[in-house]
């Protein structure tokens, strides 16, 4: 049996509802709304755009989907966040700075407005 990006992505936002609010779990929640967003993402691709994507930047394949979904362009500024937390909250970096309380509850609100849209886009509810 083969798994689906959309099945990866569940998984991966199963995930998120569970340690979203564990402290000290900020940064594999925010990694891993990155990694379900570009699950998501890359399964409208596939099946909009007729290609597979191989590329971590969420704010790609949003524009690869601009002309089928441009609202998606007002996620901008939350995917590239995301996209720069693929590496900069996975590995040790000179990119990392610590995030707030308030920022990490604004931009995890952000995520999954994001992720909700994705999801809906496609057809899950």
């Amino acid at each position: 049996m083969n798994r689906s990006m959309i099945d990866f992505a569940n998984t991966d936002y199963e995930l998120i509802q569970h340690i979203k609010e564990v402290k000290g779990m900020e940064d594999p929640t925010i990694v891993n709304c990155q990694q379900c967003a570009e699950k998501y993402l890359k399964h409208l691709v596939r099946e909009h755009a007729e290609e597979v994507m191989r590329t971590h930047s969420i704010s790609a394949m949003i524009a690869k989907l601009d002309e089928k979904f441009p609202e998606l362009q007002d996620f901008k500024h939350i995917a590239r966040f995301l996209t720069d937390s693929y590496y900069d909250r996975r590995y040790e970096s000179e990119d990392y700075v610590l995030l707030e309380p308030d920022e990490y509850d604004d931009y995890l609100s952000q995520s999954l407005e994001l992720i909700a849209y994705l999801r809906k886009l496609c057809g899950i509810s």
